[in-house]
This record gives C-alpha cells, structure tokens and sequence, in this order.
C-alpha cells in the first residue's frame, strides 16, 4: 500500500512540475515548441507506460486501422482536397 502511494505522490509532483514549466516557457515567448512538444509528450508517455506495464501491444487490427488512416491522410494533403484557405486581417468592405 505504501508503495501505491508514493507512486501516486510521485505522479503528483512531476505532473505539477511539468506544468509550471510548461507556462513558464510560455511566458518567455516559446510557445511556437512548448506547446506542441508537451501535447506529443504529454500522449507519449501514458500510452508507453501502459505498453510497458500493464496493456501490452495494441491489437494488429487496431495498429492497421492507425496505419490506413494516416496513409489516407496523407494522400488527402498530397491531393491537395482538403487545403484550408483562410483570409484574416482584411478591413476592406467588398463594394
């Protein structure tokens, strides 16, 4: 039992480090590699814990599906289909 706890005290600390860290790297203007490195981290290391401890592999079926939908999505980009155009900042009024 004393083990679960310090686990979770463990948990608790790192969690509320990371998270201090992460806004103070905001706040120095480097949110442009802050924010996308702590959100794949941040999915990275649940899913390579639980791998490692507990679930094992992913199903084939389920590492296929992973598989085709990224071949699928690339293949939209490279279609070009699904580009987004966005126009911002204009103050004119079409006439």
């Amino acid at each position: 039992m004393l083990g679960h706890a310090a686990l979770g005290d463990a948990g608790r600390r790192s969690g509320g480090t990371a998270f201090a860290l992460f806004y103070r790297a905001l706040s120095q203007g480097n949110m442009g590699r802050a924010a996308p490195v702590s959100t794949v981290l941040g999915a990275a290391i649940p899913a390579a814990f639980a791998v490692i401890t507990t679930e094992g592999l992913p199903h084939p079926i389920s590492i296929a599906g992973y598989w085709t939908a990224k071949w699928a999505k690339s293949a939209e980009r490279m279609d070009g289909a699904s580009s987004i155009k966005v126009h911002m900042g204009s103050n004119q009024q079409d006439k």
